[in-house]
């Protein structure tokens, strides 16, 4: 159901609220944050957490909740926040006719309420945001190994359009310039 305020869901044992974050929001997105680090580490070792990472993530959402050009939301089990969604709007270089375009940085949930409608109701208050805003194309990241992740967007239609590569170890790679 939509309401002005927020989206509602009532699947399973759990009736769940989606609205705008605010401050009193943050320790419950922390918590959900480190789960959805943690979980990236699991598909590749490179995402560690450093020392003072919750400062600076709470620091960046802080920022973020000040921009016009983001939407922080919150799933909410009563006052328990099971997930969190944060979506901006980007620019490309004027070299293009549309430049302007949505991108969702965050979409996670803890993981005992997945399976839950919850990462729905999350991208449907994100795409909600958009269309409001007259957006008109909507961009994201998933790790290509992320199983989960790759199914949960392809689902809604997201499609590959591009491939972002790394490489570890730069230091030994051999390459040979030519002349």
């Amino acid at each position: 159901m939509l309401n002005k305020r927020y989206l509602i869901s009532n699947k399973g044992t759990y009736r769940m609220k989606i609205k705008i974050a605010n401050k009193s929001h943050i320790p419950g997105i922390i918590k959900v944050w480190e789960e959805y680090v943690d979980y990236h580490h699991q598909i590749d070792p490179f995402f560690v957490r450093s020392n003072n990472s919750n400062k600076r993530f709470i620091k960046y959402i802080e920022d973020q909740m000040l921009l016009s050009k983001s939407l922080l939301l919150v799933s909410m089990d009563k006052n328990e926040i099971t997930g969190y969604s944060l979506a901006q709007i980007k620019m490309y270089p004027p070299l293009f006719q549309q430049t302007k375009y949505g991108y969702i940085s965050d979409l996670a949930v803890k993981s005992e309420y997945m399976k839950n409608d919850i990462g729905d109701l999350l991208l449907a208050g994100m795409i909600k945001w958009f269309k409001s805003k007259k957006i008109e194309r909507v961009e994201l990241q998933v790790f290509s190994q992320n199983k989960m992740g790759n199914t949960f967007w392809k689902k809604y239609g997201f499609e590959e359009y591009k491939y972002v590569l790394k490489i570890d170890f730069c230091n030994e790679l051999q390459l040979e310039l030519p002349g």
